[in-house]
């Protein structure tokens, strides 16, 4: 528990946003933090004002220790640079065991992201399940909204999109999707009857299409979808080569390839995916600043 984020949580109380049965605990939990994004968003807080500063401080620094980030969770590590989060967005990004996944240099140029869900209950066990597998990705949002980064974006190559494509012929063949992309998870059990899913039993459901088939699932918090997003906009102003294109459907066509440009869920890339399930792909128009 902590001070700072009770302060926090007893102003968003105050101004009606934190549900009224919401004790102000001092843990930064997904109420909070979808509150606190709500209360930006709605001009009622700004992130930087000081009791923000303060919670973002007392819940980023023992996440970020050890890791060089200059002010704990203020920035994103970007080819050797950390860059600054825009003052504007309760944007929290917390690094975690950076280089410890496996992976390796990179040596072509970043045109695409391509977003996940973990089927996990937080971003710490992502790492630990990725790690395990041999597995990587460069970073995942937690369930508080609090983005935490694995690896620097642009140096690293990390194993976690394999898929498919459709040749000129018809055929459909593997394809692989790593090499020149930003892998980014977003934590979702998904599935409600597993353990990770009946211990985040308060996730909002949401029914989805994908591949033309509905199907009812665990949603991201609010605060997941809100720190991705702004996370998605800072990534694409400082690798502009991955460009303005998305596809808000849920659908594989097999014409996006490892070359393709833009911002893709695994489903769009992979005929046997479904993540990240319940992320509102267009939404994506206001990365792009539409």
């Amino acid at each position: 528990m902590g001070t700072a984020v009770q302060v926090l949580q007893r102003e968003l109380l105050r101004l009606g946003i934190l549900p009224a049965d919401h004790p102000a605990t001092g843990r930064f939990d997904p109420a909070t933090g979808s509150a606190l994004w709500s209360a930006c968003r709605g001009g009622l807080l700004r992130a930087s004002d000081p009791l923000v500063l303060a919670a973002r401080s007392e819940v980023c620094t023992p996440l970020a220790a050890g890791s060089g980030q200059p002010v704990p969770g203020a920035s994103l590590l970007v080819d050797g640079v950390w860059i600054p989060v825009p003052d504007d967005v309760p944007l929290w990004i917390a690094p975690f065991h950076l280089g410890e996944l496996k992976g390796r240099p990179r040596t072509k140029s970043i045109v695409q992201v391509i977003l996940h869900h973990d089927a996990g209950a937080s971003a710490e066990g992502t790492w630990k399940v990725l790690k395990l597998r041999g597995l990587s990705s460069h970073g995942s949002t937690d369930d508080t909204g609090i983005c935490r980064q694995f690896e620097d974006l642009v140096r690293r190559v990390t194993w976690h999109a394999a898929g498919h494509v459709r040749l000129p012929g018809g055929a459909v063949v593997p394809h692989g999707f790593n090499a020149r992309s930003v892998g980014w998870d977003i934590s979702n059990p998904v599935l409600q009857d597993t353990g990770a899913g009946r211990a985040d039993a308060d996730r909002p459901m949401e029914t989805q299409a994908i591949h033309g088939r509905k199907m009812t699932h665990l949603d991201c918090y609010p605060c997941q979808e809100e720190a991705t997003l702004a996370l998605l906009r800072m990534i694409c102003k400082a690798i502009p080569t991955i460009g303005a294109d998305f596809q808000a459907e849920a659908s594989w066509d097999g014409s996006i390839t490892g070359d393709t440009p833009g911002i893709w869920g695994h489903y769009h890339v992979s005929t046997q995916k479904i993540d990240p399930f319940g992320f509102p792909m267009a939404r994506l128009v206001e990365v792009f600043g539409g």
